[in-house]
């Protein structure tokens, strides 16, 4: 009321937070002659008896290097000393060891990939038994990325349905993420008709493939359509991307056929 104070209740949830936290709050009012919204800040420190940091151990790994690696500092913030079994990993592509920084205080633990690795996500858990009682067990989320060495994005060319009405085209971009140098040349598609060309935009690293479509260009049921380019990549030869077109919706017309030019006749 008018003249009076009150209180609101703030509660923050500090799952998955840890260290120094910064929040808004936005309290509408109708106090006349003021803005509508009153906004509060709220500054603390979240305490955790061990402090493990990233919690998430997220690994990026080059297509042409053999294991990636990653430190995790654990922190203890209690009085009692901290003791540390030693780590295991439920994914048999992680390897993980730990190392004593200050005994009983801080640590390190040192993920790393296990060869050979799939393009793709891998996750697994790493564990810690501890002695404390509060916290007796330290669980570390990892996640390694694995590169591929030439990626297609988008990773297959799209061509409305067919027959096509008019000639149409597209592209596609041909990214090289390994360390080496790449050449990419002789693009082709394996349906006559079908222009293909690769221009470079960064020096053994980034390319675009052009395709032109003719008109009346239509893939029939069954029918495999990709486009091929040769590369310098030891262990990539040929880049195969697929084409696909789009189904006609049922019912749909076709398109007619264009009358047949008729030659011109010479006067007798």
């Amino acid at each position: 009321e008018p003249g009076k104070t009150g209180k609101i209740p703030v509660q923050f949830d500090t799952t998955g937070t840890g260290g120094m936290i910064v929040r808004q709050i936005t309290v509408s009012c109708n106090i006349p002659n003021q803005p509508p919204m009153v906004y509060l800040q709220i500054k603390g420190t979240v305490y955790k008896p061990i402090d493990v940091n990233p919690p998430w151990a997220v690994i990026n790994v080059p297509p042409d290097v053999e294991t990636g690696s990653l430190v995790v500092s654990i922190t203890n913030n209690t009085e009692e000393p901290l003791i540390l079994s030693a780590p295991q990993s439920n994914n048999r592509m992680f390897s993980a060891q730990l190392f004593t920084n200050q005994p009983g205080r801080g640590y390190q633990l040192k993920v790393s990939t296990v060869p050979p690795l799939g393009v793709g996500s891998i996750q697994g858990q790493v564990v810690l038994k501890t002695s404390l009682s509060n916290t007796p067990v330290i669980s570390v989320t990892v996640v390694a990325n694995v590169q591929p060495a030439l990626m297609v994005m988008p990773s297959f060319v799209r061509v409305d349905a067919g027959p096509l009405t008019n000639a149409a085209s597209n592209s596609i971009t041909i990214q090289n993420n390994s360390t080496n140098l790449v050449t990419l040349s002789e693009p082709a598609v394996n349906v006559p008709g079908v222009e293909a060309t690769i221009r470079e935009l960064q020096h053994g690293k980034s390319f675009t493939a052009m395709l032109a479509f003719p008109r009346g260009f239509h893939v029939s049921p069954g029918q495999q359509v990709e486009l091929s380019v040769k590369s310098s990549h030891p262990k990539f030869p040929v880049v195969k991307v697929p084409i696909r077109q789009l189904t006609r919706p049922t019912g749909s017309a076709l398109p007619a056929p264009s009358a047949a030019p008729v030659p011109a006749r010479r006067s007798p």
